[in-house]
């Protein structure tokens, strides 16, 4: 990756990537300062540089008369790593002053590039002391998917807390006997599902099926004769109360509101084919909502076959399935009426403490309050061809819903519980309600056993935690409590315990020397590269010793960064830079931007990390952070940027070239960050300035002095952004 002018922070963190890849082993040193060559390298800048930076002149605020030949902060070796940018990148010297020979630029570039790259190694080291810190929010919770098979929510575990630099820096977390009581009670939420789970044998594949047609309609024909008769009674004056009604007041608003429930319907039955399927009207159909029982460990299809009616907005044309409001699949139609077409989509779903998963199926987006396009639509002789807005845009015929369909690499539980790795069938008469219901209670302690080996990252537990964790389990059991309500309290326990929930080094300082072991790197390796603990292979080369081969590390390094779960890495890393917990804390009117939905924000956040990863697995420069010639969208969003020619797959991210003349690239043109840099109702440019700042030029603006007003303050006329600007600056506050 090429590196030019970038944010200090995303500077150092991929100095550690490299830095950590090339010495093979995590080498333990005193830090000390690095001393710059001063005799090799103030030839070169008196000779090429002075002129512009010196005493007379201090272009870009720099100057190398009055150099520090020594680079002891991160402050430093950023400022030298910028200079050999600019010379590597021929931007300096300009092309108007005399430049220096290869040979000059070569030697000064070799005297400079090794010694901020030791500066680089010095600085990641701690002297001997092996930082403690605790999982973050992100390792919690893969380290639970990695556990039981299943996906869990890391917004569901205390937050991390203020943080100036990234998740993972010991220094600046902090923890207290409140955060223990609350990892535990979180434990002893999850752990029922995930023990009911864990012990059920997979599930065969079944096909869930919906025919939206005669059968709906006939319900909207029986619904209207009904109404329609108690109208026609009221008109004849027949008396309210043998009609149902509990008073005259209830009767007259009957009446009155008559023309939206009876005249809705109504106009409903006059559409064409709404005996082969249904139209998203409000009336007609406007989604379901069903619960289901799914399998969370694996995965399902959900196949949806509906046409387009006329030519609707792009917005118009998406359908979304929400699991307990989180967005889990979505549709772009592509068919007609005439000749519907069926599109795929997948989907998992989440644990939410429940029997069964609340499964929500709509329309992404309509343009108008219902009331107010059905009332259009009421009045309208053809309300399929309404303009702007038709009363439908989509009409559907089926959803077929099939699954689960289970990964092959089955979860760690699995193994702990059942060495075979399959429960086996429950005893004849009997129901597998729960977790070893046909094991013994010797057989269910020495399960904990194995999980607090597995959960204190194959450390041995000591013998007498685990007595006092078997003693809790049998404590449990004389409540006459099941196997499976008796673990949860001890297994909670070992998930609230310093042994798991923080990373420590197992090895005596007089032992290490100046390394750390091969255990604690293939923990520190997986945490850093995958946010969960080693695999079965990881772990076995360290147990050999394998793992501290250079050529053995390197290979495993390859194998972790090919894996899916690197995806962790880069998205852990991108989340915390561009700071989308802001972007989640703005709070935009949905009446006003009818558009921006919870689906919106949940692509337009996701748009973030697979813009990166993209940048990432294709090894591009990093000034596509600012300009790129490419998107990596999924449908909703491509509907939203004006992308045409979208591939099939809508809920797939796609990287799609974009046309030399598009106003979209980089990160400043994404939905999250011009969100960001707004207030929620409108765009501002101290916030979209500040960040631009900020991030991508390293340049953090101070903070605002005292008592100045808000930008729109400046004018009780409506103004534009620029105008409201340029008169704020000539307010003497600001």
């Amino acid at each position: 990756m090429v590196l030019t002018n970038i944010n200090r922070s995303l500077f150092c963190y991929l100095l550690y990537i490299v830095g950590f890849q090339a010495t093979n082993i995590l080498t333990i040193a005193n830090p000390h300062k690095v001393s710059l060559p001063q005799e090799k390298m103030q030839p070169f800048l008196e000779k090429h540089c002075i002129r512009c930076h010196g005493a007379k002149k201090q272009k870009g605020q720099i100057r190398f008369d009055q150099t520090n030949w020594v680079i002891d902060h991160v402050d430093d070796a950023q400022r030298w790593q910028d200079v050999l940018d600019q010379l590597n990148g021929g931007d300096m010297p300009p092309e108007e002053e005399d430049q220096p020979s290869n040979e000059e630029l070569k030697g000064f570039l070799s005297v400079l590039s090794s010694s901020v790259h030791e500066a680089g190694q010095r600085f990641k080291d701690h002297g001997g002391q092996i930082k403690l810190r605790r999982l973050n929010q992100r390792e919690y919770a893969k380290t639970m998917e990695d556990m039981f098979g299943m996906e869990y929510n890391p917004h569901m575990l205390p937050t991390d807390g203020e943080i100036s630099s990234f998740d993972t820096v010991g220094d600046e977390q902090f923890f207290t006997s409140v955060h223990f009581e609350q990892y535990l009670e979180i434990a002893r939420k999850i752990l029922p599902d995930a023990l009911k789970w864990s012990a059920k044998p997979h599930r065969k594949p079944f096909k869930n099926h919906w025919k939206y047609g005669k059968k709906k309609s006939d319900r909207i024909r029986k619904l209207v004769k009904e109404k329609q008769y108690k109208y026609d009674q009221l008109k004849k004056g027949v008396d309210h109360k043998k009609l149902g009604f509990n008073d005259k007041g209830a009767a007259k608003q009957y009446l009155q509101q008559a023309w939206i429930f009876l005249g809705g319907p109504k106009k409903y039955l006059t559409l064409p084919k709404i005996d082969e399927g249904a139209y998203f009207t409000g009336v007609g159909f406007n989604g379901s909502k069903s619960w289901m029982l799914l399998d969370p460990r694996g995965f399902y299809t959900q196949s949806v076959t509906a046409g387009l009616v006329g030519s609707p907005v792009e917005m118009r044309k998406h359908l979304v399935t929400l699991d307990s409001e989180v967005p889990k699949a979505t549709f772009r139609i592509r068919g007609t009426v005439e000749k519907p077409e069926t599109v795929t989509a997948k989907f998992r779903v989440g644990l939410n403490g429940k029997p069964a998963q609340k499964i929500q199926f709509h329309q992404l987006y309509n343009p108008l309050p219902a009331n107010k396009l059905q009332h259009k639509a009421i009045n309208h002789p053809r309300p399929l061809e309404m303009k702007p807005f038709q009363w439908a845009s989509v009409w559907i015929q089926n959803t077929v819903i099939e699954g689960p369909f289970y990964p092959k690499l089955q979860p760690k539980i699995t193994k702990l519980l059942f060495p075979d790795g399959k429960p086996p069938a429950p005893p004849k008469g009997k129901k597998q309600t729960e977790p070893a219901a046909y094991l013994s209670d010797e057989a269910a302690m020495n399960f904990l056993k194995l999980f607090a080996y597995e959960i204190f990252r194959r450390n041995k537990p000591d013998p007498q935690y685990m007595e006092g964790i078997h003693r809790i389990y049998k404590e449990q059991r004389k409540e006459k409590e099941s196997i499976r309500e008796a673990l949860v309290e001890p297994m909670a326990i070992i998930l609230s315990s310093t042994q798991f929930l923080y990373v420590q080094a197992h090895t005596p300082p007089e032992e290490r020397q100046t390394k750390l072991s091969a255990s604690e790197l293939a923990v520190r390796l997986s945490l850093f590269l995958w946010s969960c603990p080693p695999d079965d292979e990881l772990y076995a080369l360290a147990k050999s010793g394998e793992l501290l081969k250079p050529k053995v590390l390197d290979k495993q390094i390859d194998r972790m960064l090919a894996s899916p779960k690197a995806k962790n890495l880069s998205d852990g890393f991108i989340t915390q830079w561009v700071e989308l917990d802001r972007f989640d804390a703005i709070t935009v009117d949905t009446n006003k931007y009818r558009y921006f939905n919870k689906v919106m924000r949940y692509s337009a956040k996701k748009e973030v990390k697979e813009f990166f990863s993209t940048l990432i697995k294709h090894n591009l420069p990093v000034k596509n952070l600012i300009d790129s010639s490419f998107v990596t969208v999924n449908g909703i969003l491509a509907a939203h940027y004006g992308i045409k020619d979208f591939p099939k797959s809508d809920q797939e991210f796609n990287v799609i070239k974009l046309p030399k003349d598009s106003p979209r690239g980089g990160l400043i043109t994404q939905t999250h960050f011009l969100v960001s840099g707004s207030n929620g109702d409108r765009s501002s440019p101290v916030i979209r300035g500040a960040l631009v700042s900020d991030k991508l030029l390293h340049d953090k603006p101070l903070p605002p002095p005292p008592n100045v007003p808000e930008l729109d303050e400046a004018s009780a006329k409506p103004l534009t952004n620029k105008e409201m600007v340029l008169l704020h600056q000539k307010r003497t506050s600001c």
